[in-house]
Order: C-alpha cells, then structure tokens, then sequence
C-alpha cells in the first residue's frame, strides 16, 4: 500500500445623477485556481424558530473545504432567505473577513407562516454541485392568522388550499443503493435502502424481495431514520421487486438491475482498519484491481492487486487517515472505475475546551450582561467564534440539531437532509456506528463520481474567485439626464 504524505460613505465633487449603478467583484486570475481547491460555509443563528418582525441574527464562518480551518481565499459571501414556494424575500453580500462574517435578517410583519429556507454560499462554489451550498430550514411563525389543516401558507399575502387526500394518495419513496455502485449477478450484494414520507423525513417499513415469479427472497426493516441494510445474491436470468405495507396499503417497488459482471466490492469498519473485501466476476478476476483511498483531495492510500483469483481483501489502516469522509475506489486494469464507496474515520481527537464564566449570578431587566470567555487547548488554535443567548422557556431546541462540527464533518459531504446530525456524533445507543454506515450508503452512495483530472491540472472555471468589491457606474449631468458628464468622483470606505 502507497501512502501519499502529505456604512461606507460617498463623497461627490460634482453635483450630478447617478444610473445604472452596478456592483461587480474583483476576481482571482484563472491560473490560480486549482480544481482540487473548495470551500465550506456554515451559519451559526440566535435561535432555532423566529416570527414575523423577528431580526434573524448570524455568524458565518467559512472554511477551506480541504482543511476545515477559515478561508483567506474568498471575500464576499452571498446569503439568500427563500420563501415555501421557492421566492428570495432577502439576499445580503457580505465581506468575509479571517473566514467569518455577520449577517441579519429583519424580517417583513407581514410575513406568514409557513417554512422558510436560508442558504449560503461564494461565487466560487457555484462551480460545483449546488446541493452543497450550505443551507437550513427555518420555521417562522406569524401570530395573527390561525393555520389549519386545509390551508397552507405559501408564502407574503397567498394562500393555497390543500386537499385532505393528498397524503392518502402519497406514495411513500422507497430506494435501494447498492454497495459500490451496481448489484452483480451471482455475487452476494449488500444493499443499502431508506423509506421517506411525505414530510421528506424517513418512515419505519418492514417488507421483503420477491422474484418475477412471487418467491420472496429475503425479508427487510428499516432500523432509524427510514434507513437498513440487506443481503441478497442476484440471478441473471431473475427480476427483482420489493414489496412493502405502509398504513394499510401494499406498494411495489422495483430493485435496480444487476449488471451480468463486474466488482462488488463490501468494507467492513473494524477498530483499527477499514477491511475491504472484493469479488469480482470478470474473466481476469481480481488481478490488477487497484483500491485508491481518497480523503479531502489528497491520494491517502492506493494498493493494486497482483495475485489471481476471484477474491480479495484490503486493509487500510486507519491511522494513515484523518477523522472525517474517505472514499474508496476500485479501478480496473484500463483504469476504468468498478466500484466505489465512502466511509467515515471516527478518531479522539482533541477539541478545544471553552469556558463561559459570568462576571454575576443575576441582572437587572435590560442591564448589560458581562461574559468572560476562555479558550483551552495543547493544540493553541485560533478562535473565529459566535455565542447565541436565548431564552430557555421560549426556544426550543432541536434533538441532535445541527452544529459545526457535524456540518462540516458530515453534512456538507453528503447530499441531501440528514435527520438529527449529530445523533452521529454525540448518541450512545449501540446502534450508532450501524446507522452511520447506512447513512454513508444511501446518502453517500455514487456511481463512480471519481474525478479523472489530475490533481495538479489547472482548471478553467466558469465562477471565479471573489476579492472584494467594485462599484461601477455613469455620471450624468443634472440638468441634461440624456448628456454624460466628465467628473471627478471620490469614494471613501471605512472599516467597520
């Protein structure tokens, strides 16, 4: 095995109209923007719920994608509040300064209720896939109109009626997700598979797989979150469907199609090596395989097979990776991708203690409050902080809510709603590990998203780099809109 180691004013002199004000950014040259090169952004906010006329308080922090510590690369954040029907209601461009940046939004009083969206992100991640944008779910209340049951608020004075047989003719999803990429015929397949209902939540369903013919091959159930695991042998002469009951009805699902050869490859988590076994089905067997181990965007490990046969197993010890997503790739002798597979290290590592003394035990209504804030750690790490003070017998949080650490770690890596995130971080129950590898393979589960271009090739991107602000602009003559004017302008910026 190879282990790689790795407020502003502005002052006028002339007295003059201004149109067609636009507001540009400086960007970065093209050659110095590395394909491997990617950011992160997680908002930390005051509260969990918010109502109308609320102000919506929070501290962005914005970190290398590679490294997780804050960005010096980027400098402008973009923050959209979005409405149920889809509708930006607020956009803020703010400077990112040392990684983070605050922000607020003042909500309309007018504004109904209903669940609302934020999202986040730089010009630069627009390059990639926007399901990784950071963004959260926020419900935001309006105390005046009563919501029942029939009407759902969509969005700034609309209504619309729903109809109470919708969640009847609601189907709930019901996927499956090979390990690796595909099912093999002949080969005993692990399969990763979750339930969602209506609300996108996962739901508890039992059922079994059957053939074309009826024969129920295999029974399931799903543990937590919708989500389990099954095994089962494929046939290529055979199709294979689901079937499950949900409140009372029956539904069919059909299982993807299993590919006549190929690779099936199965990692087992052990305490000290990620133990990864292959069979293969193809004429040259498991000769020539190769097994890359990719954390971040650094190669961590990389081991090719040599010997014959039909099986093989790989050990990759945990100590070469660091605390966070791996994924493993099977390519094959032409370099083509077979399977692949994303897993997570879980290591001790040690985190920062934070202590919070008050300079009193009590204050007066409206006093200022006094807060001495230390920061601990034999790794002396630098602190880009936030702190929100809520009032405990209103705001009611969330189980297992979402936090940075679970964000960055896990969230961002994956595509779409984690229940409870860190449930797998902070939970005890003996099932956790097992959840978490079920996560990994139905959120995490790709079909070959290897990337082909070398790591060290520059790549022409379409959003660049954003490092600060331009204003641009036309100065017109007071009297004569229609004329142009030469002026001498002068604009001063202030930090703040």
């Amino acid at each position: 095995m190879k282990r790689k180691l790795n407020s502003k004013n502005i002052t006028f002199n002339y007295l003059f109209k201004v149109l067609l004000i636009s507001l540009f950014t400086s960007f970065t040259s093209h050659s110095q923007i590395l394909n491997n090169y990617q950011e992160k952004v997680y908002l930390h906010f005051d509260k969990a719920n918010y109502a109308s006329g609320d102000i919506i308080w929070f501290k962005a922090h914005v970190v290398d994608a590679k490294t997780n510590q804050p960005i010096v690369v980027s400098k402008i954040l973009y923050v959209d509040l979005i409405n149920p029907l889809g509708k930006i209601l607020i956009s803020r461009v703010l400077e990112i300064d040392q990684g983070g940046a605050t922000g607020d939004f003042q909500l309309p009083i007018n504004l109904l209720t209903g669940k609302y969206r934020i999202r986040a992100y730089t010009n630069y991640m627009r390059n990639f896939d926007a399901a990784y944008f950071f963004r959260k779910s926020i419900h935001i209340s309006n105390l005046g109109p009563i919501e029942v049951d029939s009407i759902t608020v969509n969005s700034i004075g609309t209504t619309s009626t729903k109809k109470k047989s919708d969640s009847l003719d609601f189907k709930p999803d019901l996927q499956f997700f090979p390990e690796g990429g595909h099912m093999v015929n002949g080969i005993l397949n692990s399969i990763g598979f979750k339930a969602v209902g209506i609300d996108g939540k996962g739901i508890s369903v039992s059922g079994s797989i059957s053939d074309q013919n009826g024969a129920k091959i295999v029974a399931f159930n799903t543990l937590k979150f919708g989500m389990g695991i099954l095994e089962f042998t494929p046939n290529q002469s055979k199709n294979y469907s689901a079937q499950i009951k949900y409140q009372g009805i029956n539904y069919s699902y059909n299982l993807p199609k299993a590919l006549p050869t190929g690779v099936v490859m199965h990692v087992e988590n052990h305490k000290d090596v990620f133990e990864i076994n292959l069979k293969s089905s193809l004429p040259e067997g498991i000769k020539g395989l190769v097994v890359i181990g990719k954390q971040g965007d650094d190669m961590v490990c990389r081991s090719e097979i040599q010997e014959s046969g039909f099986k093989a197993t790989v050990n990759i010890p945990k100590e070469y990776l660091d605390q966070g997503i791996v994924q493993f790739t099977v390519f094959d002798k032409n370099k083509n991708p077979q399977c692949e597979r994303l897993v997570f290290v879980e290591k001790k590592e040690i985190e920062p203690k934070v202590t919070l003394v008050s300079a009193k035990n009590t204050y007066k209504k409206r006093e200022l409050i006094e807060l001495h804030l230390s920061l601990s750690s034999p790794l002396k790490p630098q602190a880009n902080m936030s702190i929100a003070v809520t009032d405990n017998s209103v705001v009611q949080l969330e189980k297992n809510r979402l936090n940075i650490k679970s964000y960055v770690l896990l969230n961002s890596e994956l595509k779409g709603t984690i229940e409870q995130p860190n449930y797998y971080f902070e939970s005890k129950a003996p099932e956790r590990k097992q959840m978490l590898n079920a996560l990994l393979m139905t959120q995490g589960w790709r079909q070959y998203l290897w990337n082909n271009v070398p790591f060290d090739t520059l790549q022409k991107m379409k959003f660049e780099i954003e490092k600060g602000f331009i204003l641009s602009g036309t100065v017109y003559k007071f009297n004569n809109p229609n004329k142009t004017e030469h002026a001498l302008v002068t604009l001063m910026t202030m930090n703040e």
